[in-house]
């Protein structure tokens, strides 16, 4: 029987209410949460139970080993109503909860939003730019070497395809994530926070249809199918 398992998982970094109902529904299958990735969760076996978890977001990093004096204090003070840590990383904490109807950790949604974006500015926004600027690049790269004058080139069959790649790796999480706020932000205005599924759906479809592109782009150009040798673009 395994002890570990790793599920690949389509909710993003700052989708708190669908992550944690996931959360739920392994630990009642009797597993537990021990590491996140932004496209897989690492679990080890446990007896079923019934946990409520909370993600608690923060704009510093966090550690599961190496949590500061005044991340400490703050989970004894969560401690008192029965919350206790799982895992830490990636500037958030994972608390789990056994009791039938645990008090909630943060109650104002505009406060949780606003801890979410910080956080998302700092871990995760600040990469997915690099990867936008790196397609930029190939795409400059890719001007430069001339390739409307010369298609079937070396210069296309590399840089036009990374350039599509990292520009597709970037993009679509980052208007995924502003799309999410703003209907995030309406919800906190009302006094809710917002439950609905975020936008990173959409990221591993654009994601798909981006390899593919490149995947094509790659097999026409290396087989020397030329596009100006073909009529297609005029020499």
């Amino acid at each position: 029987m395994k002890e570990t398992k790793t599920v690949h998982i389509s909710f993003a970094f700052y989708d708190r209410a669908n992550l944690e109902k996931f959360l739920e529904e392994q630990a009642a299958e009797g597993w537990l949460i021990t590491t996140y990735a932004p496209q897989c969760i690492r679990f080890r076996r446990i007896q079923p139970a019934k946990l409520h978890f909370s993600i608690i977001y923060h704009h510093t990093p966090v550690t599961i080993n190496r949590l500061t004096s005044e991340q400490l204090e703050y989970l004894e003070f969560c401690g008192r109503t029965g919350w206790y840590l799982v895992t830490a990383e990636r500037r958030m904490m994972i608390l789990a909860n056994p009791a039938a109807h645990p008090i909630p950790i943060e109650t104002d949604p505009k406060m949780q939003l606003e801890n979410i974006h910080k956080s998302v500015k700092k871990q995760h926004i600040a990469s997915l730019l690099t990867y936008i600027v790196m397609g930029l690049l190939y795409f400059v790269m890719a001007s430069f070497h001339g390739i409307v004058a010369s298609v079937s080139s070396t210069s296309i069959t590399f840089f036009l395809p990374m350039g599509i790649w990292y520009c597709a790796q970037g993009l679509p999480d980052i208007v995924g994530y502003y799309l999410w706020r703003r209907k995030a932000k309406i919800a906190a205005e009302d006094g809710t926070f917002y439950n609905g599924s975020s936008a990173n759906a959409a990221y591993y479809i654009i994601q798909s249809l981006a390899f593919v592109l490149c995947a094509l782009l790659l097999i026409v150009l290396c087989c020397g199918i030329s596009p100006v040798l073909n009529g297609i673009v005029p020499p």
